[in-house]
């Protein structure tokens, strides 16, 4: 536990500095998985790099931000489980679906030299998809954030469970289109 007591510390004293090495090292380690996963032959630096750098700064800065600056001021700092469902179901149905998912598909496929855009029409496509398993990950998992994490954990704590995310995201992000057949 004294590691986590130092972590702690270090998030209290500095939440920015904490939040986007955690996420950077994070976004960094869940698309290694990925492309591992996927049985990539030989690792994609870019790809790695940029979702590493968007995890620190999107899910690191940008978030933090979001979490406890925007959101107090929207909804108060209250920490209620009915202030947290606000919160969260903000978060699902404004932050996620229209910045950032269209972003960390923009970003992905900036970092891996392909036309960005091709990324938004991608995510366009998948829209659908994509926002309702966001949903169904980040809306149980906010109502935790928003009610019993500590405000300086709120980022550690989210890292943690989007390194489950940003694997099923990176993989979504770069896997083939899905070929529909029609019937003869």
């Amino acid at each position: 536990w004294s590691a986590f007591r130092i972590y702690s510390a270090h998030a209290r004293e500095k939440p920015k500095t904490v939040a986007f090495l955690t996420c950077t090292t994070k976004g960094c380690l869940a698309d290694l998985l990925a492309q591992y996963m996927e049985g990539s032959p030989e690792l994609h630096a870019g790809r790695n790099l940029g979702l590493g750098l968007f995890s620190g700064v999107y899910t690191g800065l940008v978030q933090n931000w979001i979490y406890n600056t925007v959101y107090a001021c929207l909804f108060g700092p209250t920490t209620t489980v009915w202030k947290a469902c606000q919160k969260s179901l903000c978060d699902a149905a404004i932050h996620i679906p229209i910045f950032y998912l269209p972003i960390g598909y923009f970003a992905s496929n900036a970092f891996c030299g392909k036309d960005p855009f091709v990324g938004l029409r991608k995510y366009k496509e998948e829209a659908l998809s994509a926002n309702l398993t966001s949903a169904s990950l980040w809306v149980p998992a906010h109502i935790f954030t928003f009610s019993v994490c500590p405000t300086h954990l709120r980022i550690p704590w989210t890292a943690l469970v989007s390194f489950s995310w940003l694997v099923i995201m990176s993989t979504m992000a770069h896997s083939p289109p899905v070929q529909v057949h029609s019937p003869p």
